[in-house]
């Protein structure tokens, strides 16, 4: 069983309003994968950053999207976490939001591993956004097109 991280993308383009074709291609192919996800054994989570993006402004589709959002179980936001997004911050990994992509990597990082005992960043081998095609790997660098590997 997976333990695999709902990020605010995912959540958003499965309530898609736009009606570009690349836009409602996305939001098929995200229904399609999310709705496998859910039936599957896998152990879906998220974070309260989800939570604060969705409530965030007034936008089509807002109320189902945090509806959905709440199905999933919160990963607790500890002091791990916090040094994490100071530290992708502040070594120019991730740009300069404390509540934005820096926390969900680190979020996802470092909490989605079942140890009790503080992860380290190598656990997560590759993190992609689902609306990107860069991709975040361990060592905090990050590249388009093909995942980077971690020694």
């Amino acid at each position: 069983m997976a333990r695999i991280y709902i990020e605010t993308t995912v959540v958003s383009f499965y309530f898609n309003a736009r009606p570009e074709p690349e836009m409602v291609s996305r939001q098929n192919w995200t229904r399609r994968w999310l709705d496998a996800a859910i039936a599957s054994s896998d152990e879906l989570v998220t974070s309260l950053a989800v939570e604060n993006e969705l409530n965030g402004g007034q936008f089509p589709n807002q109320s189902d999207m945090l509806e959905l959002a709440g199905k999933f179980p919160l990963l607790d936001l500890n002091d791990s976490v916090a040094e994490a997004v100071e530290a992708y911050i502040a070594n120019h990994v991730m740009p300069n939001d404390p509540g934005g992509d820096a926390l969900h990597l680190a979020v996802a990082s470092l909490r989605l591993s079942r140890d009790l005992e503080l992860p380290t960043h190598r656990e997560c081998k590759q993190i992609r956004p689902h609306s990107s095609r860069k991709w975040y790997t361990g060592n905090g660098q990050s590249n388009f097109g093909h995942p980077a590997r971690i020694a």
